[in-house]
Parts: C-alpha cells; sequence; structure tokens
C-alpha cells in the first residue's frame, strides 16, 4: 500500500514539473514575441525622433494654389494679361455715363471702417444739403460734421462753407469725401455702429 502511494506521489511530482516547464516556456515565448512586436515600433521612432517630415504629395490630378490652378486649365501669363487688359479696358469710361453736373464719390468717416463707394452727387448742391444726405448715411447730424476733400489718400480742401456749392471745390468723380465727426458723445464712437462684440447676447 506504502508502495503505491509512493509511485502516486511521485508521478504527482512529475506532473507539476511538466506543467511549470511549459509555463515557464509559454512566458518565455510571449516575452520573445512581445519584444519582436514592439522593437520595429520603438527602432522607428527613435529613427524619425526630431526630423521634419516632408510635405505631403498631392494625388495626381491634384493642384495647390491659385497659380497651379491656372496653369492646370492651361492658361498661360500672356493669356492673363489679355484678360487683365480686356477686364479693365474701360475703366476711364467708369464715369462718362454720368449725366452732366453729377458726380461719384466715395465717402469715409472718422468713426467707421467702412466706406461708402461711389455717391452720387449733384455739383449744384450747396454744401449743407450735402451734409443733410450724409447724415442719412452714416447718423453724424450736420452740424457735428466737417468735411475734408481728398484725392489719391491726400487732403485737398476743407468743405467749410455750407452756403458754397459742391462744385465750387472743382470736386470730380473718383474724389473722397471725409466726413469728421466732432460731437464728443456720438453715437458712432468707440466702434458703437460697427463692433458687434459690444451688443449685449441674450443670456
Amino acid at each position: 500500500m506504502a508502495a503505491l502511494e509512493a509511485a502516486a506521489n511521485d508521478e504527482l511530482d512529475d506532473l507539476a514539473e511538466l506543467d511549470e516547464n511549459l509555463g515557464r516556456g509559454r512566458r518565455g515565448a510571449g516575452h520573445v514575441a512581445g519584444s519582436s512586436k514592439l522593437a520595429p515600433v520603438t527602432g522607428k521612432v527613435s529613427q524619425t525622433k526630431g526630423k521634419v517630415e516632408p510635405p505631403k504629395k498631392l494625388p495626381p490630378g491634384e493642384v495647390s494654389g491659385a497659380a497651379d490652378k491656372v496653369k492646370a486649365m492651361g492658361i498661360n501669363n500672356h493669356q492673363m494679361r489679355g484678360i487683365q487688359d480686356w477686364v479693365t479696358a474701360r475703366d476711364h469710361e467708369q464715369w462718362s455715363l454720368l449725366p452732366d453736373g453729377m458726380v461719384a464719390v466715395n465717402v469715409s468717416h472718422s468713426n467707421l471702417s467702412q466706406k461708402m463707394l461711389e455717391l452720387r452727387f449733384d455739383l449744384h448742391q450747396t454744401i449743407g444739403e450735402v451734409k443733410a444726405r450724409l447724415h442719412l448715411h452714416h447718423g453724424t447730424p450736420a452740424a457735428s460734421q466737417r468735411l475734408v476733400l481728398r484725392d489719391g489718400g491726400v487732403d485737398i480742401c476743407q468743405l467749410d462753407d455750407d452756403a458754397k456749392m459742391l462744385g465750387f471745390y472743382n470736386v470730380v468723380s473718383g474724389m473722397e469725401i471725409h466726413v469728421v465727426d466732432v460731437d464728443p458723445h456720438s453715437i458712432s464712437r468707440g466702434g458703437a455702429l460697427e463692433n458687434t462684440a459690444l451688443v449685449e447676447k441674450y443670456r
């Protein structure tokens, strides 16, 4: 009986040792497998660290930028120049169809960033009448306006006599009338008419 128990114990010891050897082998294989999977990744990272990636290549047939798109359309510089000349050929006739005694001028305002382009005025209108009309465009009362005539961004003269006609100051189309708002409490000061950030939002 004792001999049978001893034999059974020996067999159990052998099975336990075999199982332990198999488990060690699996763990070793897993370690190796994991290392083989990680090695290429870590190697790639170490090799590309600090390097600047080259610009991405576009797929065939795709273009980027206006110049490349024009080239892709088969239009050369000579043709582009021809198109430009055609578009601007009649720029000198811009105001040729205006009635006699009528001018088209741009208007800017000291408190506003936006300009009013090509407003039409009769040269027989007085400066006072011009101010009254400009009041409808930018909200500054006529009494608070100081008008400056400009040409090419250069001040020419002040339109300071409300009784004189606009034509007295030799105003021609393409010039600019700059409105200076002298009212210290003007509603247009500080961007009140343009800055949407100043508008109270709904809560």
